[in-house]
Formats: C-alpha cells, sequence, structure tokens
C-alpha cells in the first residue's frame, strides 16, 4: 500500500478525524450564510469571538493531520503538481480566517472573513486528502489484481534428491535441479519435461484454457497445472524469475514508465496548476477593484484555488496502464513498458515476419503418402529410422511428426549418406533408401500413383522426400513451412481494424507468395527475399511515415527497431526476449486484442487529458465570477475537488481498459 499512498495523505485514522471533526467546522461556518439553526449568543456581545474561536479550534487539528497538503506545496513550488493549489489555497483560506479573527478582537466587524477562511482552510485540505487517497486506493486496487496473479505459484515443489522425492519449498528450487509434478499439481517453476507426457493447462500464464501436450523437450512455465499424468522436469528459472512473477514485475514497471501520454498528463497537470495560480490572482485584484472588500475578494481567490484539482491526470495515465496490461494479461500479451503500449496504439501498419510469426519457423510434415504394401504410419517409422542422428531441416522435420503421432522407429543400421542425393541404410533387415526423386529413381521404380501424389504436394509448395524399401517404391513424404492454425483469421481481424498487413519473408518469392495466399495477403503486400542484416532498416523505414509494430520471433534483434516488437512466445525470460510486447501463447490470435486493448487505454489517457482542461476551465471561471456567499461557494468549490479527483481517478482505472474479448478465452 505504501507504494501508491503518497505522503501527503494522511494515515486512514487521521483521514476518518480529520473529516468528522470537518462536518461541525462546516455547520458552524455555513450557519449564517445558510439559516442554519444557531445559538442566539452566537451573534450578540462576544459570540461572533468565540464562535471564530472555536472555528479555528477545529480548523487547527485538521490542518495538522492533512499537513503533506501543506509541506507537498511547498516542494512544488518550482515544479507545481497536485498540492500546489490546494495547499496555496488552504494557506490563503487559513490566513483570510486569521485577519478575520483579529478583526473581531479589535472590535472591527469580521465574522464573514472567519467563517470563509476557517471553512475553506478545513475543508480544502481535508477533502482533497479524502479525494487523493480515494484515487491512490483505486490505483493499489488495480496493482493488487495484477499480484493476485501470483497466487498461482505454489509454495511447495518436490525435488529428487539423492534419488528421493524431498518436499521442500518452492524458493528453495534452483536452476537445474530436477523436480517432480504430480497430476492436479502446479508448476513450483519454469523448466523443462525430462521424463512423462501429459496435458498441462497454462491459463495462469497465458490465459488460454485450452490444454497444451506436453512431452520431453517440452518447456512448462510455473504456475501452469498438470493435468493427466506426471511430470519430471528439469528446472531453468525459479522465485521471481520465473515467466509469471516477471510478467507481473514488468507490467508494474510499465505503469511507474514515463510515456508519451503520462508526459502529457504531467504537463497538464503543471499548466493547470500554474493557470489556478494566475487565475486566483486575477480574480482577487478584480473583486478588489469592484470594491468587495478583502474578505470577499480572498474569498474568491480561494474559491479559484479549491477547485483546482489536476492530481488526478498523475495517476490517470499509471492507472490506465495498470488496469490495461492487467487486461492484457489475461489475453495473453505482455506489455514490458508503457511506451510499447503507446506505440503498438498509435501503430497503422503491422510487420509479419513469416517465418517467426506466421509460420512455425521450422518446417513440418504436411503429409505421408504410403502404398499398399508400406501403409503411411509403417512409412513414417521407417524414415524417423532412416533419417535418425541427421540434422538436416527435413529429416528434423520427420522426426517431430513421428514423436508427435507416437510412432516408435529405430535408427538405421550400416547408414551411408550421399550428400545432395539421399541415404541408404538397413531398417528391420531391409535395404531402405529415402532422398530426391532422382535419387529414388535409381533405386526402384515409382509408381504413378506416388507421380501424382508428389506433384499435388509440390504444387502446393512442399519440398519431397521419397523412400524404397528393398527396390520397391515405399511412399513420398511432403515437407513444408506450417502456417500457425491461427494466421489467417488474425490477419483478416487486423485488415478490418483498418490496419495495413505486410508479410516480410527471407526465402525465395514463390515460397513466399504461398504463405502470404495461405493467409490471405496478396502480392503487394509481400516483400521477399529479406536478409537478417537487412530487416533493421527496411523496418525503420516502413516505420517512418507511420507507427509500424513488427511480429516475429522473440531472439529476433529486428524487434528493438519497430515502433513496437512483438515477440512470438517465450524464448528465454520475458525481461530478456527481444520485443516491447510479448504474445505469451506464441500465437497471433491475440495480437488483434491487444492492438485494440493498447488503442483503448491511451485513449482513456486521453480522454481523462481532454476532460481535465474542460472541467477546469469551466471550474475556474466559476470559481472567479459566481456571486454566491463566500462560505457556499468554498464548500462547493471543495466538493467539486473531492468529487473530480475522484471521477477522474475511477475512469481510467475502470471501464475505459476494460479487457478485449479474444480468441480462446
Amino acid at each position: 500500500m505504501a507504494q501508491f499512498i503518497r505522503s501527503e495523505v494522511p494515515a486512514p485514522r487521521g483521514l476518518a478525524v480529520s473529516l468528522c471533526l470537518l462536518v461541525p467546522l462546516l455547520y458552524l461556518t455555513l450557519g449564517q450564510a445558510a439559516g442554519l439553526p444557531l445559538p442566539a449568543a452566537a451573534y450578540q456581545g462576544h459570540g461572533p469571538l468565540v464562535l471564530a474561536a472555536v472555528q479555528l479550534a477545529l480548523t487547527l487539528p485538521i490542518c495538522w493531520l492533512c499537513r503533506g497538503v501543506f509541506t507537498g506545496a511547498l516542494r512544488q513550488l518550482r515544479q507545481p503538481g497536485r498540492c500546489l493549489p490546494a495547499g496555496l489555497g488552504a494557506a490563503a483560506a487559513l490566513a483570510c480566517g486569521l485577519v478575520g479573527l483579529a478583526m473581531l478582537c479589535a472590535g472591527a466587524p469580521g465574522s464573514d472573513a472567519c467563517n470563509v477562511g476557517f471553512g475553506a482552510a478545513g475543508a480544502i485540505p481535508a477533502l482533497s486528502c479524502a479525494g487523493w487517497y480515494a484515487q491512490d486506493r483505486l490505483l493499489y486496487r488495480a496493482d493488487q489484481a495484477l499480484a493476485r496473479r501470483l497466487e498461482a505459484l505454489p509454495g511447495q515443489a518436490t525435488a529428487a534428491r539423492d534419488g528421493k522425492a524431498v518436499h521442500i519449498a518452492a524458493s528453495d528450487l534452483t536452476p537445474g535441479e530436477i523436480f517432480l509434478v504430480k497430476p492436479g499439481s502446479a508448476f513450483p517453476a519454469d523448466g523443462v519435461v525430462l521424463e512423462g507426457r501429459s496435458c498441462v493447462s497454462e491459463a495462469a500464464v497465458t490465459g488460454s484454457d485450452t490444454p497444451v501436450n506436453k512431452a520431453p523437450g517440452d518447456r512448462v512455465f510455473a504456475g501452469s497445472v498438470n493435468q493427466d499424468a506426471p511430470l519430471a522436469c528439469r528446472a531453468e528459472q525459479t522465485g521471481d524469475s520465473t515467466a509469471l512473477a516477471q510478467a507481473v514485475r514488468l507490467c508494474r514497471q510499465a505503469a511507474g514508465g514515463e510515456g508519451p501520454a503520462a508526459q502529457t498528463a504531467l504537463r497538464t497537470c503543471r499548466i493547470l496548476s500554474l493557470t489556478a495560480l494566475a487565475v486566483a490572482a486575477a480574480a482577487f485584484v478584480v473583486w478588489m477593484l469592484l470594491g468587495s472588500g478583502l474578505p470577499a475578494a480572498l474569498a474568491r481567490a480561494v474559491c479559484v484555488l479549491a477547485v483546482c484539482c489536476p492530481g488526478a491526470l498523475c495517476l490517470a495515465a499509471p492507472a490506465a496502464v495498470l488496469a490495461g496490461c492487467d487486461a492484457a494479461l489475461r489475453q495473453g500479451v505482455l506489455f514490458k513498458t508503457a511506451d510499447a503500449l503507446e506505440c503498438a496504439a498509435r501503430a497503422r501498419t503491422i510487420l509479419l515476419d513469416k517465418d517467426g510469426a506466421v509460420t512455425t519457423g521450422a518446417p513440418g510434415v504436411v503429409e505421408v503418402v504410403g502404398t499398399r504394401n508400406v501403409p503411411a504410419k509403417f512409412l513414417l517409422g521407417l524414415a524417423a529410422g532412416l533419417e535418425a542422428g541427421s540434422e538436416d531441416t527435413l529429416a528434423s522435420a520427420v522426426l517431430r511428426k513421428a514423436q508427435a503421432d507416437g510412432v516408435k522407429y529405430r535408427p538405421a543400421a550400416d547408414l551411408q549418406v550421399l550428400p545432395g542425393q539421399g541415404r541408404l541404410g538397413k531398417v528391420a533387415g531391409k535395404v531402405m533408401a529415402g532422398g530426391n526423386e532422382d535419387f529414388i529413381r535409381t533405386q526402384c521404380q515409382l509408381t504413378h500413383d506416388l507421380v501424382q501424389a508428389g506433384q499435388r504436394l509440390a504444387a502446393a509448395g512442399a519440398t519431397l522426400l521419397y523412400f524404397a524399401l528393398d527396390r520397391h517404391a515405399a511412399g513420398v513424404i511432403g515437407v513444408a513451412d506450417v502456417v500457425r492454425p491461427s494466421s489467417r483469421e488474425a490477419v483478416a481481424t487486423l485488415q478490418a481494424q483498418g490496419l495495413r498487413v505486410m508479410l516480410l519473408a527471407g526465402g525465395d518469392a514463390d515460397s513466399a507468395a504461398r504463405i502470404a495466399a495461405l493467409v490471405g495477403l496478396n502480392a503487394g503486400d509481400l516483400i521477399a527475399g529479406v536478409q537478417p542484416e537487412d530487416k533493421p532498416a527496411l523496418v525503420r523505414r516502413i516505420a517512418q511515415p507511420e507507427g509500424a509494430v513488427l511480429v516475429g520471433s522473440a531472439a529476433d534483434a529486428a524487434l528493438a527497431q519497430a515502433d513496437a516488437g512483438v515477440a512470438m512466445g517465450i524464448a528465454k525470460t520475458p525481461a530478456e526476449d527481444a520485443g516491447g510486447i510479448v504474445l505469451l501463447r506464441g500465437d497471433l490470435a491475440g495480437l488483434p486484442a491487444a492492438l485494440e486493448l493498447a488503442r483503448r487505454t491511451v485513449g482513456s489517457i486521453r480522454r481523462s487529458v481532454q476532460q481535465a482542461g474542460i472541467y477546469h476551465l469551466a471550474a475556474l471561471v466559476l470559481a472567479a465570477a459566481c456571486p454566491l456567499p463566500g462560505p457556499v461557494l468554498a464548500l462547493l468549490a471543495s466538493g467539486a475537488f473531492g468529487w473530480y479527483a475522484l471521477r477522474a481517478a475511477g475512469q481510467s482505472a475502470r471501464g475505459d481498459a476494460a479487457p478485449v474479448q479474444g480468441k480462446g478465452d
């Protein structure tokens, strides 16, 4: 709580006491002006003097309990902030009351000055602190909503030590240590699966309710929940270094950052404070020239200062950013900085890196075509045995497919690698050959059906791997870039939002054009042949006329060159990955909702600034020119101050940054 409740706001108990003292003070100060029943003695003899002394006795404790308003105003004399108008107004009102009290002691009429001065001197600091406390409390509640995500992290872990399962505190788990997770239990650390297969709910981290299959070699995140079978994992990040803990910490830092919108709000706050001081001085001079007398002129100046509450703007930006970051995190999107959020809000062009955003980044098997004697599943096992141990990307695709389908295989014996052609080996005692079409034709005669299947796959952009078994055609496997399932729908949604979507590809134009067509982009939206070293300059050139968002792999250094780099998934940790925005699910489906939410969050801040300007202009004019009696005007001004401060902060922390429903929620 101390992080958000500022030093000028008293403790809740002190604030409550000051508000309780304010009630009788306002009753006494408004008694004459509003016709409230007061003892007849209050109007006779020394009654006004006693009444003024009682008002002073009620005012001084309020000023002491809310002294942060005055000390804050002193600190802000050179750089105006939210305390300056309130502090100066309360000080001027107290001075007005003391002058009236002195006049009464000297026998001159000064009861009006006492009413105006002491009433406003108590109302301004008490109601100002109440409004500020409410604002800070809203900000604190927004922060707590974000912090509650950490409740998904378990307090206990089961570590494998000396061949035994030992229950320890999750904070005692160290990187590199093996830990065990039973079904129904949460992961205590980020790590890699070593043994076991299971479905895992990553809703606490990515916001997705769809369980994810985990197998040896797959990453897991702290806070995720194991569902089906026991898993043995190796810890990589523990404690505050886990992805979930880092995401919450980065969101808090973003709310405290000084983005363009926050800077605009701060400048507006200072301008409004200076404007209030100038209008107050002008009102005092004008009313004095009009012959209203010192008490009335001072009352108008005090009221001008009382209605000025630019402090609401100081919290509008962090409250809106906190609410926006929290809503984005529920969608599986992490805004690491306020700058990234605001750049995403103004971007008009979306640059999609083909390998890092649209496709999975690695070739995959798109189809396995077997023969009558060699069914597709059997062929996949034979092919995986032949390709086992190879680091070639096509071979890796075959091995991943076999692993995903649960196909068992045995590495080929007597393996021969023929560069540029294929591989030969013995699988289950039979000679197996695999490679390009020309090589396989030297090993067997391809059937008409296999040739047609190969032509169909090649027309779709796949690279072909033919196989032969004991000099007979065994089948063909097509390998190609695998487009993420959500890419086409995400592109259509982005275009419907009025954004231009472009595809950056490093390969040949024909292959890139095929991928572009699959996601709904035409040739004019494609830039092929982009080399990694040329990408930063290209991104800067496209981003110059209007903001641009680059979406790519979390390890792509070019993300830092865009107005807002969007990383697909977590490569290392959220803090270390490139890009100011992270799609935690590793899926484009969250991007449209993230951009829309960024626009709404920044729009909330801008509306707060605009509304503040309108409110202050009207309030300052009315406070300076309104002919109401001084005590009534002072009370209305102080009440308007607290009401507007609470309303402005509440708008920023609530509906304007409400979550946007996205795919997969």
